[in-house]
């Protein structure tokens, strides 16, 4: 059973990654008989199989392989403008002004031509904010992507001062335009993936808990939704759940190892099932079977 539990949280890691194996096989929709994870998105348990983070390893990673010191400023920037829009069209619109062929004029004026043309250009995923501004949302997000490129190179020595992930997101939090510490960790999270964070010692010690792991331990914990304890008390909360997963009756056999950042977007997922089921809301993104299962 999926309830405000610790073993309703392994239910639901183990029974979400089963039905992503089941889809990946190619075995027939539904691949799950709960009715509620059949009817909305939910993401993937680990974050290297959500669609979006392949796509980015494709998009852009791959592209700086083998990996060259003197680029990481470059890949730097390439990560953020890819992630502050978080939308793979939009990234394949801008793939054209990489490194030093970024032009923000020429930016927004791709970007309006394909939004005047209905397609979509920011995330569904979270939130993106105009951080208060009346201006439209491609002119501020050119624009912070061009001051986070003309910032890469001391933002990647501050990082490569203090390897941490930690460190990583509180320098992007603080220095690149429309990024909050949530995408900032998103963002630090891709750079995992490379030679500045793969190493990185607090891979397993630390996450950010943005607002829905911090619901989902409120929820396991008793507390109120609303509540909002101490960041560093959420942390530890998460390091025992990642403690936790590592006793043999936890984790499934499909499954393999958990690392910080599965608990913390897992607790999130979790915040979004229950929600459902205690009829305190919905998701925005409903997930409609492939049309050979209807």
């Amino acid at each position: 059973m999926i309830d405000s539990t610790v073993d309703g949280f392994f239910n639901f890691i183990n029974l979400r990654h089963r039905i992503y194996l089941k889809k990946r096989a190619g075995n027939p929709w539904p691949w799950t008989r709960n009715r509620i994870l059949q009817a909305y998105r939910f993401t993937n348990v680990y974050r290297d199989l959500d669609a979006v983070s392949v796509d980015l390893k494709h998009a852009v990673l791959a592209d700086y392989q083998p990996w060259r010191k003197d680029d990481a400023a470059e890949l730097f920037g390439e990560v953020i403008t890819y992630r502050l829009f978080n939308w793979p069209a939009t990234y394949e619109l801008l793939r054209r002004l990489r490194g030093d062929r970024w032009d923000e004029a020429e930016a927004k004026r791709t970007l309006r031509t394909a939004q005047s043309r209905g397609a979509k250009i920011f995330t569904g995923a979270y939130i993106v904010s105009n951080n208060a501004s009346t201006r439209p949302k491609i002119d501020l997000y050119c624009e912070a992507v061009t001051e986070a490129r003309e910032l890469s190179k001391p933002l990647v020595r501050l990082i490569r001062a203090d390897r941490t992930l930690e460190n990583a997101t509180a320098v992007i939090a603080e220095h690149v335009p429309m990024c909050g510490s949530f995408v900032a960790y998103e963002i630090v999270s891709d750079l995992r993936w490379t030679p500045l964070l793969s190493t990185a010692p607090d891979i397993m010690t630390w996450a950010n808990p943005g607002p829905g792991a911090t619901r989902g331990l409120n929820r396991i914990h008793g507390r109120p939704l609303k509540s909002k304890p101490p960041r560093s008390q959420l942390v530890q909360e998460m390091r025992e759940l990642l403690r936790e997963s590592r006793r043999p009756d936890r984790l499934a056999d499909h499954m393999r190892p958990l690392e910080m950042r599965d608990v913390e977007h897992s607790l999130c997922e979790v915040d979004k099932y229950l929600r459902v089921k205690n009829g305190e809301g919905k998701p925005r993104a409903r997930y409609w079977p492939p049309p050979c299962s209807a």
